[in-house]
C-alpha cells in the first residue's frame, strides 16, 4: 500500500498541477461569459481557495518568500487585530474594501512568486497568453453588453442604490452576457504600454503586429463604451507616452516639455471648444458627453453644480481628516459621520481612513514587488513595465481601485507578460536569432529569500 501510494505521489505532475489551478483561477476572474453562466464550475473564490491550499500542501517554500511573509503579517495584524481595536470605528465599506483587497493581493503575489521559484517560466507564459485570450473575449463583450446598456458597468457598481426589484434584476440579467465589470476596467488601463512595448519589438511576440494593434484597438474602444472617464484619459496619456518609447528619451522630454509649455501658453477657451466638440461625437445622454461638458464648465469657472466639482471637493475633506490624525487616521476619534469619505478617491482615502499607520505597510508592498520585478526585466521592458505601474498609481488618485482582476493584472499580468518570448523559443530559427531577446535572471535566483 505504501508502495503503491508512493508510485501515486511520484507520477503525480505537481507542475501541470499548478499549472491547471492558476488556469481556473484566471478564467474564473477575466472570462465573465463563462463564469457567470456556469457558476459552479468556475467560482472565484473556491478557485482561489484551492490554490492557495495546494501551496501550503505542495509548495510551502512560497511562504518563506520575504514578501508573501511580510503580507501576511500585514494580514493578521491590520485585518485581523487592528481593525478591531484601533480601528474598530471604520465604517463597513471600508473594513470590507480593505479584507477584499488584501486576500486578493495575497492570491496574487502568491501566483506571481510560485512560478519565480519553481522558475517554470514555459508555463508562465502559457498562462498569461491564456489571461490575454480571455481579457480579449471579454473586451469585445463589455462593447456587446453596452449596446444593451451603455451605463451597464457603472449600474453594476452602484446596484445597491436601486430600489426596485425590477430594475436589479434587469441590470442583474447582463452579466450572463460575460461583459467586464469595474475592475476589468481599471486593469485594462495598465497593458496599454505593453501591447505598444510587443507592437514595436514584433520578433519577441507570439502574434502578429496587426493582431496586436487590433487587441489593443478593441480594448481601449470597451474602455470608450465602459464610460469611466478617468480610465480613458489616463489611457490616452500613457499611451502617448508609450508610443513615445525609450530611443532619444532624452530628446522626447525635451520636445515633451516643449509641447507643455506652448499648451499652457493657449488660451482656455481653445481647449473647452475642443472638448465640447468632441463630446458631439458621443450619444448626448451617455456619460462621456456629460463628463466632457462637465469638464468644461469646471476649467471655465462654473464650478458650482459642477460633477467635476463634487468630486475635487471631496480632496480638501479627505486631507482635512487626515491632518486631523496623520498616523492613525480620521476613525480613531471615533468621529464617523462629520465629513464624507470620499471612497472614489482610493490614495487620499486609505490616507485619511487609516493614516500612515495603514497605508505605509501597504506601499511598501507595492514597492517592493516593482524592486524586486525590475531585477528580471531588460531595459526596455523596465520603462514599459514602469509606465504600466505608473497608470494604476495615477487611476488611484482619481478613482477607486477594487476588484480581483485589478490587482491580478497589476501583480501577474503586467510582469507575466515579459515572459511571452519563451513561447517563439520551440523555434528553431527564432531560438537562434534571437536567443537573447529574454533575459531570465530567475534561473539563478531562488526567488524565496528575495524579491
Amino acid at each position: 500500500m505504501k508502495h503503491y501510494l508512493y508510485e501515486i505521489r511520484k507520477s503525480f505532475d505537481k507542475r501541470g498541477y499548478f499549472y491547471f489551478i492558476s488556469f481556473m483561477l484566471m478564467a474564473s476572474t477575466f472570462l465573465p461569459l463563462v463564469t457567470n453562466n456556469v457558476r459552479f464550475i468556475t467560482n472565484d473564490f473556491w478557485w482561489s481557495i484551492i490554490w492557495l491550499f495546494s501551496l501550503i500542501v505542495f509548495k510551502p517554500q512560497v511562504f518563506q518568500n520575504k514578501l508573501i511573509l511580510f503580507v501576511i503579517l500585514y494580514g493578521v495584524i491590520f485585518i485581523l487585530i487592528l481593525l478591531n481595536t484601533l480601528w474598530v470605528n471604520v465604517d463597513e465599506g471600508n473594513k470590507h474594501q480593505i479584507t477584499e483587497e488584501w486576500y486578493d493581493v495575497l492570491v496574487a503575489l502568491s501566483v506571481l512568486t510560485y512560478f519565480r521559484i519553481e522558475q517554470d517560466y514555459f508555463r508562465f507564459a502559457k498562462l498569461v497568453k491564456w489571461i490575454m485570450i480571455f481579457i480579449f473575449i471579454t473586451a469585445v463583450m463589455s462593447i456587446v453588453v453596452s449596446l444593451m446598456d451603455p451605463m451597464y458597468v457603472r449600474d453594476l457598481t452602484g446596484i445597491a442604490d436601486y430600489k426596485l426589484n425590477s430594475e436589479v434584476e434587469t441590470i442583474l440579467s447582463y452579466k450572463k452576457y460575460g461583459g467586464g465589470d469595474y475592475s476589468f476596467a481599471s486593469g485594462l488601463v495598465c497593458l496599454f504600454p505593453i501591447l505598444i512595448y510587443y507592437f514595436k519589438n514584433n520578433h519577441k511576440c507570439i502574434i502578429k503586429k496587426q493582431y496586436v494593434l487590433i487587441f489593443a484597438v478593441v480594448c481601449f474602444f470597451a474602455l470608450l463604451r465602459i464610460q469611466i472617464f478617468a480610465n480613458i484619459l489616463i489611457s490616452s496619456f500613457i499611451i502617448a507616452f508609450s508610443i513615445l518609447g525609450t530611443k532619444n528619451l532624452k530628446r522626447n522630454i525635451i520636445i515633451l516639455s516643449f509641447v507643455i509649455v506652448v499648451i499652457l501658453c493657449i488660451p482656455m477657451r481653445f481647449y473647452t471648444d475642443i472638448m465640447i466638440y468632441a463630446s458631439t461625437w458621443f450619444p448626448s445622454n451617455s456619460e462621456i458627453h456629460f463628463k466632457l461638458n462637465e469638464t468644461v464648465k469646471f476649467l471655465l469657472g462654473n464650478y458650482a453644480g459642477s460633477d467635476i466639482t463634487a468630486r475635487a471637493d471631496r480632496y480638501p475633506l479627505l486631507q482635512k481628516a487626515f491632518i486631523a490624525n496623520p498616523l492613525l487616521g480620521h476613525f480613531i476619534s471615533g468621529r464617523t459621520n462629520d465629513i464624507f469619505l470620499g471612497y472614489h478617491l482610493y490614495w487620499m482615502n486609505k490616507l485619511a481612513v487609516y493614516g500612515l499607520l495603514g497605508t505605509i505597510p501597504f506601499l511598501y508592498i507595492i514597492y517592493n514587488f516593482i524592486k524586486g520585478s525590475l531585477k528580471y526585466f531588460d531595459k526596455e521592458f523596465t520603462f514599459y513595465f514602469s509606465l504600466s505601474i505608473f497608470s494604476i498609481v495615477v487611476l488611484g488618485l482619481m478613482k477607486a481601485l477594487a476588484g480581483r482582476a485589478t490587482w491580478y493584472v497589476f501583480f501577474i499580468i503586467v510582469p507575466g507578460l515579459y515572459y511571452l518570448p519563451i513561447l517563439r523559443k520551440r523555434d528553431k530559427q527564432y531560438n537562434n536569432t534571437h536567443k537573447n531577446d529574454i533575459n531570465l535572471q530567475g534561473n539563478k535566483w531562488s526567488g524565496i529569500n528575495e524579491y
